[in-house]
């Protein structure tokens, strides 16, 4: 931030709600307008602009119980310095009582998302989905899964959260949240102008997400002859 100050920027946007005291100082001392994404919370000290990440891993949960899943994996990136993560995991606790959650924390990357979805496919007790609280995790448990011979969803079904580009092109299509990143990003960039431009300072604005169903979800399946759940 202060890199960017030094090369005369006006405004920043930052990414979430967790930033160090320094941080804030530096912005405070500058009066400069600075927005967070990513995020929604209109008590927050800065004007979040963003989704409910909560309501989004809610959804796939739900996605997921709805269709009858009662044992479901979850795959996370690290949560220590992640308050968007964190807010995810902790609205899946206790939202449905009824469905027992297995948590596996991985690096976020393809090859953290291999990894839990080897995890997945050797534990002892079986489950009959994957909810993944990124795209990109998703991505490499699909690809573990399909490695192992293991269908999806006809044996185990996988659901994101981000709706990446590339997701409605896997195969099979990947069921997941739709997060609006690109209205986001627009949305912020001209209340943030207009902030520089004309001293207002913007109100918080929560953008809708969307379940987008797709091909990877299903009933719960059987693995190895034996029911999945």
């Amino acid at each position: 931030a202060q890199g960017l100050i030094d090369i005369g920027a006006e405004g920043l946007m930052v990414s979430g709600m967790t930033h160090t005291p320094e941080f804030f100082g530096l912005i405070e001392r500058g009066q400069l307008p600075a927005i967070a994404i990513s995020c929604f919370d209109p008590d927050y000290r800065l004007p979040t602009i963003g989704y409910d990440n909560a309501a989004a891993a809610r959804a796939a949960l739900d996605h997921l119980a709805d269709q009858g899943h009662r044992r479901i994996a979850v795959v996370h990136g690290p949560s220590h310095l992640n308050d968007r993560t964190r807010a995810r995991i902790e609205a899946l606790a206790g939202h449905r009582p009824e469905v027992d959650l297995v948590y596996h924390e991985v690096p976020l990357s393809i090859a953290g998302g291999c990894a839990a979805g080897q995890a997945v496919r050797t534990a002892a007790a079986r489950t009959s989905a994957v909810l993944c609280l990124s795209d990109v995790l998703a991505s490499g448990v699909l690809f573990e899964l399909q490695r192992a011979g293991i269908a999806v969803p006809g044996q185990i079904s996988l659901i994101g959260v981000d709706d990446l580009p590339g997701s409605a092109h896997l195969y099979p299509e990947l069921t997941t949240v739709h997060l609006p990143v690109s209205r986001m990003g627009l949305a912020a960039a001209d209340a943030l102008a207009g902030w520089v431009e004309t001293q207002t300072v913007p109100q918080p604005r929560l953008l809708e997400i969307e379940l987008m169903v797709r091909a990877s979800t299903g009933p719960p399946g059987r693995l190895n002859g034996q029911p999945a759940a």
